[in-house]
């Protein structure tokens, strides 16, 4: 711990030194037939005030001892993982390696700092009126100058051995063609596309390319949705199949366009997330039998067919493990359930918007039947769901090996609560979700103190566990608690602080929570409208 204690000591103190000023650091030393690129955009000092402090001569960092210029290093890199190359702006790596030339060699020797990036317009998309137009046509040439040569300068120093992380959007298009270069000598390429008015089809040109090792592909749209996706349609490229051969994830993360890659094999593909309104047919059907290899799905936006819950037979995703389903109005995610034989599924969530008051729980206890599967993690979110019908999750044989239990709707009432209690008698003297380790409650209305008294039901030392189970086998013990409960309407309370609303709401609630903390729980809440 005393080295790092120092190096943050040092560090302060080389900040301190330049309070007033912007921060310049002296270049090294240009080598014989090195790139001038690095060099070409070092900041230049200039005092804010109108007297400067008389300079001091300092000794030179280079001469700290390296295990502390190591550790200062790693305190003056920022925190995030993905580097930012703007024009006109060296990224914090490089402004670093300009400082000692033991730094420089830390840069260059960490792959770990290579390994993705993205471009950003410093002025963004839109210029100020005030600009004069030819001030910007004249910046524009070495703004895309500046783009180009950063990134030929990280590709050449991008480890091999890690994929190769690359986001691209409107403000990408001058290093496009440094970009389609250099994509050949990537072993594992993941792409994060953001698709625009006017910029789809030169992003997507990138598909012309050698992109055979990719493994990632994220895409997101900014702008008029049409146009965006007949710009996708035009451009054939994108739908050739030797770049979807060994692609791993797809995330297709466009809320207002069709997802139109349904009739492309993807047999490597392992996760799928579907944002856009996707139906549950046959075509669906067809692209997910295509991929065995598929492990978590997620459909944001799911709708049924007429023949979704006619008489037929279900297809087996083999090692699907994750399922997330949501629903908008009319549709009930249950009854996509009848679609599937899932013999890996271990975590399934489920959620609509408005759905009718029949609910199709069989339809869960039938797919966890017929596929002999073991549910561990459940999730229920509901935005228009009656406070009772949780009883119809609850209930189920199913549930038994669930040990995380997540439940959100606009309000969760005492009803609900109490099912959780481990009492034998509850239903037909079976205990529900005995194997239960971590609740997470979003929108509580309930009775203060009603869920601090079922929490600690569930956290019974096993030497009283006999005399209260009355014989049974005792529940697991609860491991951690989540909950939020939901904010009273304190227009009618007005003269009373905010806080000391919220806690009067649960105040029994909250006094047990502390003294289940000091029991060993994990515990946190929230108040919500």
């Amino acid at each position: 711990m005393r080295p790092q204690i120092t190096a943050r000591r040092v560090l302060n103190a080389l900040l301190s030194r330049v309070k007033g000023f912007s921060i310049s650091i002296s270049p090294t030393t240009k080598q014989p037939g090195k790139s001038n690129i690095v060099s070409s955009y070092i900041p230049s000092a200039h005092p804010t005030r109108e007297d400067p402090e008389p300079l001091v001569r300092h000794a030179h960092i280079n001469i700290l001892p390296y295990e502390l210029l190591t550790q200062v290093f790693l305190l003056a890199l920022p925190e995030d993982d993905i580097t930012v190359i703007r024009p006109f702006t060296r990224y914090p790596q490089l402004t670093l390696s300009h400082v000692c030339s033991r730094w420089r060699h830390l840069i260059f020797s960490m792959e770990s700092l290579w390994k993705q990036f993205t471009m950003k317009d410093e002025e963004g998309s839109k210029v100020l009126g005030k600009r004069m137009l030819d001030r910007v046509m004249g910046r524009s040439r070495a703004r895309a100058a500046s783009l180009s040569g950063l990134t030929q300068f990280w590709f050449d120093r991008a480890s091999s051995s890690a994929p190769t992380i690359i986001l691209l959007g409107s403000a990408s298009l001058p290093a496009m063609p440094v970009v389609m270069k250099n994509l050949g000598r990537c072993d594992s390429l993941a792409l994060a596309l953001a698709l625009g008015e006017g910029s789809t089809k030169d992003l997507l040109s990138l598909f012309s390319g050698d992109t055979s090792s990719l493994i990632f592909l994220s895409v997101t749209t900014r702008g008029h949705s049409r146009t965006i996706y007949k710009d996708i349609m035009d451009t054939p490229a994108f739908f050739s199949s030797p770049h979807w051969q060994n692609l791993r994830v797809l995330k297709w993360l466009c809320e207002s366009l069709p997802f139109p890659l349904l009739d492309i094999p993807m047999p490597q593909l392992g996760v799928l997330q579907v944002s856009s309104t996707i139906t549950l047919n046959k075509d669906l059907k067809l692209f997910l039998s295509r991929s065995p290899n598929l492990t978590r799905i997620t459909f944001e936006d799911l709708q049924l067919s007429a023949t979704t819950n006619s008489s037929v037979t279900p297809f087996v995703i083999p090692n699907l493990h994750t399922f997330h389903i949501h629903c908008m109005t009319g549709n009930d995610p249950l009854d996509a359930l009848a679609s599937f034989t899932l013999p890996s599924l271990t975590c399934l969530a489920l959620s609509s918007e408005a759905t009718s008051l029949s609910r199709n729980y069989e339809a869960l206890e039938a797919m966890v039947t017929r596929s002999s599967c073991h549910l561990e993690i459940f999730t229920a979110c509901d935005s228009s769901f009656p406070p009772t019908d949780f009883a119809g999750y609850l209930t189920l044989p199913c549930m038994k090996p669930v040990r995380k239990l997540h439940l959100t709707a606009p309000c969760i009432q005492d009803r609900t609560i109490e099912l959780l209690r481990p009492i034998p008698s509850t239903i037909k003297g079976r205990i529900l979700l005995p194997n239960l380790k971590v609740l997470d409650l979003g929108k509580c209305s309930t009775t203060d103190g009603l869920l601090a008294d079922v929490v600690a039901s569930r956290r019974v030392l096993d030497a009283h566990a006999e005399v209260l189970y009355g014989g049974c086998d005792p529940p697991a013990r609860l491991e951690e608690l989540h909950v939020a409960f939901k904010l009273q309407d304190i227009r009618q309370s007005m003269h009373m602080p905010h806080v000391a609303v919220e806690r009067l709401s649960h105040i029994r609630d909250i006094m047990g929570f502390n003294s289940l903390f000091e029991g060993g729980l994990a515990i946190s809440f929230s108040f919500r409208l």
